[in-house]
């Protein structure tokens, strides 16, 4: 498996990516992180929506 690098930030900060690709990319990133926390910003009950700070 490739090791995360911060240029993988930029790919993960595009908007117009398949959700596949956001997923591999974040996935990665957590795998290859020694620590890791995340926040959930706000959730949108009608929609589904969640806003997740890592």
């Amino acid at each position: 498996m490739m090791r995360f690098s911060i240029y993988d930030l930029k790919i993960i900060k595009e908007a117009n990516m398949p959700a596949t690709i956001l997923k591999r990319q974040i996935s990665n990133m957590l795998q290859n992180s020694e620590i890791c926390q995340a926040n959930v910003l706000r959730i949108d009950p009608e929609t589904g929506e969640y806003q997740v700070v890592l």
